[in-house]
């Protein structure tokens, strides 16, 4: 029985040595933040809701760089606080990125949830600001109930960076699918100032929502939007 148990004890000891808290206090630093991220997709942490869940306390969150949410071995979750739409998230992400996103997501059919988070762009000059780039094929993506600022535009030279949510796919093999976006504010007072201050320009990159298509079963709905060149922009 004696050596039953420690053979038992040597086959799971691994298995919790490779666990990782996923419940983020305030002031995480972007490196426990990866880390927590990175777990999720291995549906190995602990502390949260499930093995693939990422939660955020209130307070913040510095980024230097930008995250990576790889795709996940089951479908993931990110998420803060629950508030009631449209109170503001009260667990953000901050930075200021000109050529890339607070996070980048990697082509997926597993699934995210992004919810309850604050991602603040930081107004970088001379544009930038995005939350989140999702790179396509994606699918089973939920964004919802989160409060995301802080992007610029430049009349001569953009890109998805000054988008604050940028989906992509191109049309007609890369195609992004069941994609809900829901209950979210975007933008803030002094956002896209630089475009907001000419009287024409050739932009749209300043915007709440970019999608580059294609898409099939796209929801967009019951978000509020304040000071986007656009709120949402549909790209060829």
């Amino acid at each position: 029985m004696r050596r039953l148990a420690l053979a038992l004890g040597l086959i799971l000891a691994p298995a919790c040595a490779h666990a990782t808290v996923c419940a983020l206090a305030s002031g995480a630093s972007q490196a426990t933040v990866q880390s927590a991220v990175t777990a999720a997709s291995t549906a190995a942490c602990t502390g949260t809701a499930s093995a693939s869940t990422v939660q955020f306390g209130a307070g913040t969150y510095a980024f230097a760089s930008t995250v990576t949410i790889p795709c996940g071995s089951a479908a993931m979750t990110l998420t803060g606080p629950a508030v009631v739409f449209p109170a503001a998230a009260t667990a953000t992400i901050s930075g200021a990125f000109a050529t890339s996103s607070l996070f980048t997501v990697s082509a997926c059919t597993t699934g995210l949830t992004f919810e309850y988070l604050g991602c603040n762009g930081g107004v970088p000059s001379p544009h930038g600001g995005s939350c989140m780039f999702v790179a396509g094929p994606f699918s089973n993506l939920t964004f919802t109930h989160n409060t995301v600022w802080g992007n610029q535009g430049s009349t001569s030279t953009a890109g998805p960076s000054d988008s604050l949510l940028w989906l992509d796919g191109t049309k007609p093999s890369v195609v992004d699918a069941n994609i809900v976006v829901t209950w979210n504010v975007f933008g803030a007072t002094g956002n896209c100032s630089n475009v907001m201050s000419v009287v024409a320009d050739s932009g749209g990159y300043c915007e709440g929502v970019g999608l580059h298509p294609a898409f099939s079963n796209l929801v967009v709905a019951n978000n509020t939007f304040f000071y986007q060149e656009q709120g949402v922009k549909l790209w060829e």
